[in-house]
């Protein structure tokens, strides 16, 4: 009898141990790290700018702005015309350098043909474009212009102008404005996960 009581005791101590011990195991076997399905750039006021093209895998370096590891690709419909830009925190860049024949990156900005002929893998289908001054101007090549000899005095490249670094001079694209992005979205950027 003794043997049937304590072994009842013993019965109703191990159901009250796991009921007791089995929240607690149940959460700590869930996975502490999750696939994201999505991931958008917003701006300052929570406006989505676009979601990023593939994930994080199709990330660009980008060493000229400081603090900054990487700067996801997004898709734009801009003025009806489908294009790929690069936004960091504060702004919005292209992979393209835009040439000036001026010293100080004025004027018409050109892109060389070699950047408008020979396309990125990843941007294949998109034309190329360059972003410079005004503010963040996308600019894309003239549709149906020839290229030209160029004589390059200056570069503009991620937010700088500086002397440009192409020898010997390239022939290039003349450029209209398309739209300064500047305009619709408000810095800084951020990366936010959703469904």
């Amino acid at each position: 009898m003794r043997e049937s009581v304590s072994l009842r005791i013993s019965a109703v101590f191990l159901a009250t141990f796991i009921c007791w011990f089995y929240p607690y195991s149940a959460s700590a076997q869930k996975p502490r790290v999750k696939p994201v399905g999505r991931v958008s750039v917003v701006d300052s006021k929570g406006k989505i700018v676009g979601t990023i093209l593939g994930g994080l895998g199709l990330t660009t370096p980008v060493h000229t702005i400081p603090n900054r590891t990487f700067a996801p690709s997004v898709l734009l419909d801009a003025e009806g015309r489908l294009i790929a830009v690069e936004i960091g925190q504060e702004g919005f860049f292209s992979d393209n350098s835009l040439y000036y024949e001026s010293t100080n990156c004025s004027g018409t900005p050109w892109l060389t043909d070699i950047a408008v002929q020979s396309e990125p893998p990843l941007h294949g289908l998109l034309p190329s474009v360059g972003i410079g001054p005004p503010g963040h101007t996308v600019y894309v090549p003239v549709e149906h212009s020839s290229p030209h000899a160029l004589t390059i005095r200056s570069q503009f490249h991620r937010g700088r102008c500086f002397s440009p670094l192409l020898f010997p001079p390239p022939t290039g694209i003349p450029t209209e404005a398309l739209i300064d992005l500047d305009t619709e979205f408000t810095p800084p950027f951020q990366l936010r996960s959703g469904p």
